[in-house]
Protein backbone atom coordinates (compact mmCIF):
# COMPACT_ATOMS: atom_id res chain seq x y z
CA UNK A 1 0.00 0.00 0.00
CA UNK A 2 1.49 3.42 -0.95
CA UNK A 3 1.56 5.65 1.46
CA UNK A 4 1.31 9.44 0.79
CA UNK A 5 1.21 12.75 2.75
CA UNK A 6 -2.80 12.25 4.11
CA UNK A 7 -2.64 14.89 6.82
CA UNK A 8 -0.41 17.36 5.33
CA UNK A 9 -2.92 19.58 5.98
CA UNK A 10 -2.13 20.39 9.47
CA UNK A 11 1.56 21.93 8.38
CA UNK A 12 -0.04 23.45 5.72
CA UNK A 13 -2.56 25.45 7.15
CA UNK A 14 0.00 27.79 9.09
CA UNK A 15 0.47 29.62 6.23
CA UNK A 16 -2.95 29.09 4.12
CA UNK A 17 -4.60 32.61 3.67
CA UNK A 18 -8.09 31.80 5.84
CA UNK A 19 -10.63 33.83 3.88
CA UNK A 20 -13.51 31.77 6.19
CA UNK A 21 -15.65 34.17 7.61
CA UNK A 22 -14.39 34.38 11.40
CA UNK A 23 -16.77 34.98 14.13
CA UNK A 24 -14.70 36.45 17.39
CA UNK A 25 -16.11 35.35 20.94
CA UNK A 26 -19.52 36.51 21.91
CA UNK A 27 -20.68 37.00 18.65
CA UNK A 28 -22.75 35.22 16.15
CA UNK A 29 -24.27 35.02 12.98
CA UNK A 30 -27.24 34.28 10.72
CA UNK A 31 -27.07 32.80 7.66
CA UNK A 32 -29.59 31.45 5.28
CA UNK A 33 -28.88 29.33 2.23
CA UNK A 34 -30.17 28.53 -1.17
CA UNK A 35 -32.26 25.74 -0.09
CA UNK A 36 -34.33 27.44 2.56
CA UNK A 37 -32.09 26.89 5.71
CA UNK A 38 -31.44 29.65 8.10
CA UNK A 39 -28.62 28.89 10.29
CA UNK A 40 -27.95 31.08 13.42
CA UNK A 41 -24.20 30.02 14.71
CA UNK A 42 -22.91 31.75 18.28
CA UNK A 43 -19.99 31.54 19.69
CA UNK A 44 -20.49 30.22 23.06
CA UNK A 45 -16.93 29.64 24.52
CA UNK A 46 -13.50 29.91 23.53
CA UNK A 47 -9.75 29.49 24.57
CA UNK A 48 -9.95 25.94 23.65
CA UNK A 49 -7.24 24.18 23.28
CA UNK A 50 -6.99 22.12 19.82
CA UNK A 51 -10.70 20.79 19.82
CA UNK A 52 -11.63 17.73 18.13
CA UNK A 53 -14.95 15.15 18.88
CA UNK A 54 -17.26 16.19 21.63
CA UNK A 55 -20.50 14.11 22.74
CA UNK A 56 -23.50 15.32 24.47
CA UNK A 57 -24.04 13.69 28.26
CA UNK A 58 -27.77 13.90 28.36
CA UNK A 59 -27.66 12.62 32.43
CA UNK A 60 -25.90 15.55 33.12
CA UNK A 61 -27.10 18.14 30.43
CA UNK A 62 -23.23 19.32 29.63
CA UNK A 63 -20.76 18.82 26.69
CA UNK A 64 -17.78 16.55 26.63
CA UNK A 65 -15.36 17.92 24.47
CA UNK A 66 -11.63 16.58 23.29
CA UNK A 67 -9.04 18.92 23.69
CA UNK A 68 -5.77 17.79 21.49
CA UNK A 69 -3.55 20.46 23.69
CA UNK A 70 -1.17 22.61 22.72
CA UNK A 71 1.46 23.21 20.05
CA UNK A 72 4.73 21.73 20.74
CA UNK A 73 6.76 24.75 20.54
CA UNK A 74 5.10 26.29 23.99
CA UNK A 75 5.95 22.73 25.90
CA UNK A 76 9.45 21.30 26.12
CA UNK A 77 8.88 17.46 26.58
CA UNK A 78 10.94 14.58 24.59
CA UNK A 79 10.51 13.78 20.76
CA UNK A 80 10.56 11.38 18.56
CA UNK A 81 10.26 10.57 14.93
CA UNK A 82 6.78 10.21 13.31
CA UNK A 83 5.48 9.76 9.59
CA UNK A 84 8.20 10.44 7.05
CA UNK A 85 10.56 11.26 9.60
CA UNK A 86 8.55 13.91 11.32
CA UNK A 87 9.71 15.46 14.39
CA UNK A 88 7.09 15.25 16.89
CA UNK A 89 7.26 16.26 20.95
CA UNK A 90 5.59 15.45 23.92
CA UNK A 91 3.44 17.35 26.09
CA UNK A 92 0.53 16.68 29.12
CA UNK A 93 -1.37 19.46 27.59
CA UNK A 94 -4.46 17.99 26.54
CA UNK A 95 -7.54 17.64 28.36
CA UNK A 96 -11.22 17.50 28.40
CA UNK A 97 -13.74 20.56 28.55
CA UNK A 98 -17.07 20.17 29.55
CA UNK A 99 -19.78 22.70 29.14
CA UNK A 100 -22.61 22.89 31.00
CA UNK A 101 -25.84 23.65 29.01
CA UNK A 102 -27.96 24.89 31.77
CA UNK A 103 -25.64 27.63 32.95
CA UNK A 104 -23.68 28.25 30.02
CA UNK A 105 -20.62 27.61 31.37
CA UNK A 106 -17.51 25.61 31.12
CA UNK A 107 -14.58 24.40 32.67
CA UNK A 108 -11.32 21.32 32.06
CA UNK A 109 -12.46 18.75 34.02
CA UNK A 110 -9.69 16.44 33.58
CA UNK A 111 -6.01 18.24 32.24
CA UNK A 112 -2.67 16.57 31.70
CA UNK A 113 -3.50 14.19 28.81
CA UNK A 114 -0.92 13.46 26.51
CA UNK A 115 -0.08 15.10 23.65
CA UNK A 116 2.52 15.92 20.53
CA UNK A 117 2.95 18.28 17.91
CA UNK A 118 5.39 19.20 15.91
CA UNK A 119 8.61 21.12 17.31
CA UNK A 120 9.22 23.96 14.93
CA UNK A 121 5.41 25.57 15.63
CA UNK A 122 3.89 23.76 12.64
CA UNK A 123 0.44 23.16 14.89
CA UNK A 124 0.01 19.33 14.14
CA UNK A 125 -1.38 18.71 17.46
CA UNK A 126 -1.90 15.29 18.07
CA UNK A 127 -3.68 13.76 21.12
CA UNK A 128 -7.20 13.19 22.10
CA UNK A 129 -9.09 12.88 19.19
CA UNK A 130 -13.10 11.71 19.98
CA UNK A 131 -14.86 10.92 22.69
CA UNK A 132 -17.72 8.23 22.86
CA UNK A 133 -20.70 8.02 26.01
CA UNK A 134 -22.60 4.80 26.54
CA UNK A 135 -24.44 4.11 29.60
CA UNK A 136 -22.48 6.55 31.34
CA UNK A 137 -19.13 4.83 30.60
CA UNK A 138 -16.86 7.25 28.75
CA UNK A 139 -14.37 5.81 26.43
CA UNK A 140 -11.65 7.70 23.82
CA UNK A 141 -9.14 7.90 21.17
CA UNK A 142 -5.55 9.21 21.13
CA UNK A 143 -3.59 10.07 17.81
CA UNK A 144 0.05 9.32 17.10
CA UNK A 145 0.87 9.83 13.30
CA UNK A 146 4.01 7.43 14.47
CA UNK A 147 4.67 4.11 15.34
CA UNK A 148 5.06 2.36 18.72
CA UNK A 149 8.54 3.36 18.72
CA UNK A 150 7.50 7.24 18.25
CA UNK A 151 5.99 6.40 22.00
CA UNK A 152 8.71 4.45 22.96
CA UNK A 153 11.46 7.21 22.42
CA UNK A 154 8.88 9.56 24.30
CA UNK A 155 8.09 7.46 27.11
CA UNK A 156 12.58 6.66 27.26
CA UNK A 157 12.74 10.69 27.65
CA UNK A 158 10.29 10.20 30.28
CA UNK A 159 6.71 10.96 29.39
CA UNK A 160 4.99 8.63 31.62
CA UNK A 161 1.53 8.83 29.72
CA UNK A 162 2.85 8.59 26.28
CA UNK A 163 2.14 5.08 25.96
CA UNK A 164 -1.39 5.88 25.52
CA UNK A 165 -1.19 7.47 22.08
CA UNK A 166 -2.17 5.20 19.48
CA UNK A 167 -4.97 3.67 22.02
CA UNK A 168 -8.60 3.48 22.47
CA UNK A 169 -8.98 4.02 26.56
CA UNK A 170 -11.75 4.16 28.68
CA UNK A 171 -11.58 6.78 30.73
CA UNK A 172 -13.28 7.21 34.73
CA UNK A 173 -14.02 11.31 34.94
CA UNK A 174 -13.78 10.71 38.88
CA UNK A 175 -10.50 9.27 39.39
CA UNK A 176 -8.67 10.62 36.30
CA UNK A 177 -7.38 6.89 35.77
CA UNK A 178 -7.25 5.76 31.34
CA UNK A 179 -7.34 2.11 30.60
CA UNK A 180 -6.06 0.90 27.27
CA UNK A 181 -8.82 -0.87 25.71
CA UNK A 182 -7.20 -1.67 22.45
CA UNK A 183 -3.84 -0.78 21.63
CA UNK A 184 -4.14 0.31 17.82
CA UNK A 185 -1.05 1.31 16.83
CA UNK A 186 0.57 -1.88 17.45
CA UNK A 187 -2.49 -3.88 15.52
CA UNK A 188 -1.55 -1.46 12.38
CA UNK A 189 2.32 -2.55 12.46
CA UNK A 190 0.83 -6.17 12.96
CA UNK A 191 -1.17 -5.87 9.94
CA UNK A 192 1.39 -3.54 7.59
CA UNK A 193 4.62 -3.27 9.11
CA UNK A 194 6.00 -0.08 8.61
CA UNK A 195 3.24 1.97 8.64
CA UNK A 196 2.44 4.63 10.31
CA UNK A 197 -0.78 4.96 12.65
CA UNK A 198 -3.38 7.56 13.65
CA UNK A 199 -6.42 6.55 14.89
CA UNK A 200 -9.24 9.39 14.69
CA UNK A 201 -12.90 8.45 15.64
CA UNK A 202 -14.40 6.24 17.86
CA UNK A 203 -18.28 4.77 18.78
CA UNK A 204 -18.74 2.94 21.56
CA UNK A 205 -21.87 0.45 22.71
CA UNK A 206 -22.76 -3.06 23.79
CA UNK A 207 -21.05 -4.40 21.05
CA UNK A 208 -17.66 -2.85 22.51
CA UNK A 209 -16.03 0.47 20.50
CA UNK A 210 -15.25 0.90 16.68
CA UNK A 211 -12.40 3.25 15.89
CA UNK A 212 -11.59 4.97 12.83
CA UNK A 213 -8.44 4.21 12.18
CA UNK A 214 -6.76 7.30 9.92
CA UNK A 215 -3.60 6.27 9.50
CA UNK A 216 -4.16 2.64 8.38
CA UNK A 217 -7.80 3.18 6.46
CA UNK A 218 -9.62 0.79 7.98
CA UNK A 219 -12.31 0.35 10.33
CA UNK A 220 -11.39 -1.76 13.67
CA UNK A 221 -14.00 -3.39 16.11
CA UNK A 222 -12.72 -3.58 19.61
CA UNK A 223 -15.02 -6.51 21.04
CA UNK A 224 -15.63 -6.29 24.66
CA UNK A 225 -13.33 -8.70 25.88
CA UNK A 226 -10.77 -6.94 23.55
CA UNK A 227 -10.45 -9.12 20.71
CA UNK A 228 -9.82 -7.39 17.49
CA UNK A 229 -11.47 -7.21 13.85
CA UNK A 230 -10.70 -5.14 10.95
CA UNK A 231 -14.63 -4.29 9.75
CA UNK A 232 -12.95 -1.92 6.44
CA UNK A 233 -10.13 -1.95 4.78
CA UNK A 234 -10.41 0.73 1.95
CA UNK A 235 -8.03 0.41 -0.79
CA UNK A 236 -6.40 3.77 -2.38
CA UNK A 237 -8.41 5.27 -5.42
CA UNK A 238 -6.65 6.54 -8.54
CA UNK A 239 -8.24 10.01 -9.58
CA UNK A 240 -6.89 11.24 -12.32
CA UNK A 241 -2.94 11.66 -11.83
CA UNK A 242 -3.79 11.14 -8.48
CA UNK A 243 -3.06 8.16 -5.92
CA UNK A 244 -6.13 8.70 -3.22
CA UNK A 245 -6.23 7.59 0.23
CA UNK A 246 -9.06 6.74 2.23
CA UNK A 247 -8.05 8.33 5.67
CA UNK A 248 -11.44 7.27 7.86
CA UNK A 249 -12.13 9.96 10.59
CA UNK A 250 -15.40 9.61 11.68
CA UNK A 251 -17.47 6.60 12.54
CA UNK A 252 -21.37 6.34 14.43
CA UNK A 253 -23.48 3.81 14.65
CA UNK A 254 -27.11 4.44 12.94
CA UNK A 255 -30.31 3.41 13.77
CA UNK A 256 -31.02 0.35 11.80
CA UNK A 257 -27.47 -1.14 13.82
CA UNK A 258 -24.95 -1.23 11.10
CA UNK A 259 -22.26 1.70 11.17
CA UNK A 260 -21.01 4.49 8.89
CA UNK A 261 -17.92 5.96 8.54
CA UNK A 262 -16.60 9.07 6.77
CA UNK A 263 -13.10 9.87 4.91
CA UNK A 264 -11.17 12.88 4.71
CA UNK A 265 -9.51 11.42 1.51
CA UNK A 266 -5.55 12.03 1.40
CA UNK A 267 -3.24 14.21 -0.12
CA UNK A 268 -4.14 16.23 -2.68
CA UNK A 269 -7.36 17.08 -0.81
CA UNK A 270 -9.74 16.81 -4.07
CA UNK A 271 -13.60 18.18 -4.10
CA UNK A 272 -16.23 15.97 -3.71
CA UNK A 273 -14.32 13.10 -3.27
CA UNK A 274 -14.69 11.97 -0.20
CA UNK A 275 -17.33 9.36 0.82
CA UNK A 276 -19.30 7.70 3.63
CA UNK A 277 -19.45 4.27 3.90
CA UNK A 278 -21.89 1.55 5.83
CA UNK A 279 -20.59 -1.90 7.46
CA UNK A 280 -21.81 -4.56 9.49
CA UNK A 281 -19.53 -7.02 10.76
CA UNK A 282 -18.96 -10.05 8.63
CA UNK A 283 -19.90 -8.06 5.63
CA UNK A 284 -17.94 -6.01 2.58
CA UNK A 285 -18.62 -2.41 3.17
CA UNK A 286 -20.96 -0.36 0.63
CA UNK A 287 -20.84 3.17 0.02
CA UNK A 288 -24.07 4.75 1.53
CA UNK A 289 -23.26 8.53 0.29
CA UNK A 290 -20.65 10.36 -1.67
CA UNK A 291 -19.73 13.71 -3.21
CA UNK A 292 -18.13 15.50 0.38
CA UNK A 293 -15.42 17.25 0.72
CA UNK A 294 -12.78 16.08 3.57
CA UNK A 295 -14.93 14.62 6.38
CA UNK A 296 -13.79 15.20 9.65
CA UNK A 297 -17.29 13.86 11.29
CA UNK A 298 -20.15 12.41 11.39
CA UNK A 299 -23.80 11.07 13.43
CA UNK A 300 -27.12 11.22 13.17
CA UNK A 301 -29.84 13.21 14.10
CA UNK A 302 -32.64 12.01 15.98
CA UNK A 303 -34.68 11.57 13.26
CA UNK A 304 -32.26 8.67 11.91
CA UNK A 305 -30.80 11.25 9.41
CA UNK A 306 -26.67 11.39 8.86
CA UNK A 307 -25.13 14.30 9.51
CA UNK A 308 -22.15 15.25 8.10
CA UNK A 309 -18.87 17.55 9.27
CA UNK A 310 -16.79 18.76 6.53
CA UNK A 311 -13.34 20.13 8.14
CA UNK A 312 -13.07 22.38 4.71
CA UNK A 313 -15.71 22.30 2.08
CA UNK A 314 -13.42 23.70 -0.79
CA UNK A 315 -10.57 21.08 0.57
CA UNK A 316 -7.79 21.83 2.75
CA UNK A 317 -5.49 23.32 -0.27
CA UNK A 318 -8.33 25.98 -0.79
CA UNK A 319 -7.64 29.53 0.74
CA UNK A 320 -11.49 29.21 2.06
CA UNK A 321 -11.20 27.27 4.61
CA UNK A 322 -15.24 27.59 5.32
CA UNK A 323 -16.35 24.12 6.84
CA UNK A 324 -20.01 23.04 6.65
CA UNK A 325 -22.34 20.96 8.31
CA UNK A 326 -24.42 19.05 6.25
CA UNK A 327 -27.79 16.28 6.51
CA UNK A 328 -27.87 13.61 3.89
CA UNK A 329 -31.96 13.41 3.66
CA UNK A 330 -34.01 9.93 3.70
CA UNK A 331 -33.62 10.65 -0.94
CA UNK A 332 -30.27 10.38 -0.35
CA UNK A 333 -29.67 14.51 -1.14
CA UNK A 334 -27.19 16.79 0.64
CA UNK A 335 -28.58 20.05 2.32
CA UNK A 336 -25.71 22.30 3.90
CA UNK A 337 -27.24 23.53 7.13
CA UNK A 338 -24.84 25.67 8.58
CA UNK A 339 -21.03 27.04 7.18
CA UNK A 340 -20.78 30.69 8.06
CA UNK A 341 -18.14 31.17 11.13
CA UNK A 342 -16.66 27.62 10.81
CA UNK A 343 -13.05 27.63 9.96
CA UNK A 344 -11.52 23.79 10.16
CA UNK A 345 -14.24 22.64 12.41
CA UNK A 346 -13.45 19.30 14.01
CA UNK A 347 -16.40 17.73 15.63
CA UNK A 348 -20.46 18.17 16.08
CA UNK A 349 -22.80 16.92 18.43
CA UNK A 350 -26.46 16.58 17.97
CA UNK A 351 -28.66 18.02 21.04
CA UNK A 352 -31.91 18.32 19.12
CA UNK A 353 -32.84 17.64 15.25
CA UNK A 354 -32.68 21.96 15.09
CA UNK A 355 -29.90 22.33 17.47
CA UNK A 356 -26.23 21.42 17.22
CA UNK A 357 -22.50 22.01 18.75
CA UNK A 358 -19.97 22.45 16.79
CA UNK A 359 -15.95 22.83 17.87
CA UNK A 360 -13.83 25.15 15.97
CA UNK A 361 -10.21 25.84 14.83
CA UNK A 362 -9.04 21.75 15.00
CA UNK A 363 -6.13 22.70 13.18
CA UNK A 364 -5.29 25.50 15.60
CA UNK A 365 -2.38 26.48 18.02
CA UNK A 366 -3.73 25.54 21.15
CA UNK A 367 -5.61 28.69 22.98
CA UNK A 368 -7.21 29.36 19.67
CA UNK A 369 -10.61 26.98 19.56
CA UNK A 370 -14.31 27.41 19.96
CA UNK A 371 -17.27 25.73 20.47
CA UNK A 372 -19.92 27.24 18.85
CA UNK A 373 -23.60 26.82 18.95
CA UNK A 374 -25.44 26.08 15.70
CA UNK A 375 -29.50 26.32 15.46
CA UNK A 376 -31.32 25.55 12.43
CA UNK A 377 -35.13 27.86 11.08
Amino acid sequence: MKRTQRRAQLALLATAALTATVLLPGSSAVAKHDDGVTATIEVVADGLNVPRGLVYDKQHKRLLIAEAGIDAINVTGPCGVGEFGTPLCYGDTGSIFAWDLKDEEGERILTGLPSESIPDGGIAVLGLHDLSLHKGKLTGVYGLLGFVSTRDEFTAGGAANADLLGHAVKIDLNSGAQTSIADITALEEQLFPGHESDPFGIVSGRYGSVVAHAGGNNVILVKPNGDLQVLAQIPDRVIGTNVIESVPTCVTQGPDGAFYFGELSGFPYLSGVARIWRVRPGHEPTIYSSGFTNIIDCTFDNSGRLIVLEIAKFGLLNADQSGALIRVERDGTHTELASTGMTNPGGVAVIKNDLFYVTNFTAGFGGDGQLLRVEIE
